[in-house]
């Protein structure tokens, strides 16, 4: 039941901090929200800034899950690295387009909680890697450090992962920019020939 709660809690507080903001949402009203008092609410969280750190690293999670879904083992490296990054986009797309106030609650982690990003950098570098050293072994990706090239990856796919960029342009034009992006990436990752 505790657990129940929690994520009828976090996806309380998501609703108001996207379509209010943060600063202006109050525990009475994800209180309200969620049917409890403001009393049982702070026997799950100590205060609102715990819930937006939680409802951020839920969020960030949601997001890796999906890219980790998206990935088919049984697929070429960069295949599996495509699957991945399109996922992600296509969910950090959605979750943008229904947030008018999502870059107020970006603001507010980026300030307050940059740990969360750091840990989900880590974890995406962490999948990448390790479909390109599984890429290396099958002789479909250049020899290289695959942490050194999964963190380039992440790096220069980042226009495909922040709400900035993906709020201003329809979804179509945004694939059609990573599908470029990606074609370029396979070029650089290709296997070098033998001289």
């Amino acid at each position: 039941m505790p657990d129940l709660t929690r994520q009828t809690i976090l996806e309380a507080a998501r609703k108001r901090f996207i379509h209010f903001g943060p600063r202006k949402t109050t525990m009475a009203e994800i209180a309200a929200d969620c049917g409890m008092s403001v009393g049982n609410l702070y026997r799950f969280f100590d205060n609102k800034e715990a819930i937006v750190k939680a409802v951020a690293q839920w969020t960030h999670e949601n997001r890796f899950q999906a890219m980790v879904a998206a990935v088919d083992p049984a697929a070429p490296a960069l295949a599996q690295i495509a699957a991945a990054l399109t996922a992600r986009m296509r969910l950090t797309h959605q979750i943008t387009a229904s947030a008018p106030r999502i870059m107020e609650m970006i603001q507010e982690v980026i300030q307050n909680h940059p740990e969360v990003l750091v840990t989900l950098e880590a974890k995406t570098i962490d999948l990448l890697a390790g479909i390109l050293e599984e890429g290396m072994a099958r002789g479909e990706i250049r020899r290289d450090d695959p942490r050194k090239l999964a963190a380039v990856i992440e790096h220069s796919s980042l226009r495909f992962n922040l709400p900035v960029f993906l709020a201003q342009l329809p979804l179509e034009q945004i694939q059609t920019e990573l599908a470029d992006h990606l074609e370029l990436l396979a070029l650089g990752l290709a296997p070098r020939s033998a001289v």
